[in-house]
């Protein structure tokens, strides 16, 4: 690669190798030991807010967003508080106790990590992850 590095994509695990695009020195296929020489230590997650709720709420925020988010800390059983549009001290507890209760750093503060974990808290979205390819016909 050059000084600016390169970007590939991580599509997917099996039988030990992890399966990339596009091709690096050919290949399409490392294993994790060869991903790790190469590898810079820095990754980018894809992943869609469905509800375009704040990425990076802090106290003081305040709006429809803010208020999209306590409705879903409450439904994720994450506190009781007034739904008010306002990220109060009461909206950073509840989001700390949530970030605690799956094992995140606990800022109070909203994060993509964060807000991935809230929506499968929620709606059952599913968390990013490689799975193993299915054949053809589903099976």
């Amino acid at each position: 690669g050059s000084e600016d590095g390169i970007l590939v994509s991580l599509t997917g695990a099996s039988d030990g190798k992890l399966t990339i695009s596009p091709p690096l020195m050919g290949r399409n296929a490392l294993t994790r030991n060869e991903l790790s020489l190469l590898w810079s230590g820095q990754a980018y997650l894809v992943w869609r807010n469905y509800s375009n709720l704040p990425t990076r709420a802090y106290p003081g925020a305040t709006g429809a967003r803010v208020k999209k988010l306590q409705v879903l800390l409450r439904k994720a059983g994450a506190g009781n508080n007034t739904v008010n549009g306002h990220y109060d001290d009461a909206t950073v507890k509840e989001v700390k106790d949530f970030q605690a209760s799956r094992g995140l750093k606990q800022t109070g503060l909203t994060d993509p990590f964060t807000l991935i974990c809230l929506y499968k808290a929620v709606n059952g979205t599913p968390i990013p992850a490689l799975t193993k390819k299915k054949k053809a016909g589903g099976i």
